[in-house]
């Protein structure tokens, strides 16, 4: 897990803005969507393993259909591979 110089241990209380302009990783790397993600590394790996993790068992199903909606948007549906540690999540997949 990468710690951002903000040290929020609760992300879920700010939003993406505040938290891409304010809490950029310790390494100076800058947080990055699901989606900005896969279209940086698409081509790089065979496949991809996506993990979802569930902030409340009452998400688990938006989140876990947010993720799958964006590989599909992204066509690589193929590609990516997702786990999770949460039963509820997996429920889903």
């Amino acid at each position: 897990m990468y710690e951002t110089v903000c040290n929020k241990k609760d992300v879920s209380k700010y939003t993406l803005e505040y938290i891409k302009k304010n809490c950029p990783i310790k390494n100076g790397e800058q947080i990055m969507t699901l989606e900005e993600m896969l279209k940086a590394v698409d081509g790089l790996f065979p496949y991809y393993f996506v993990e979802i993790k569930v902030y409340t068992p009452q998400d688990a199903e938006q989140q876990t259909d947010d993720a799958i909606q964006t590989v599909q948007k992204l066509g690589m549906q193929d590609k990516v591979i997702f786990t999770s540690y949460d039963k509820t999540a997996t429920y889903f997949l």
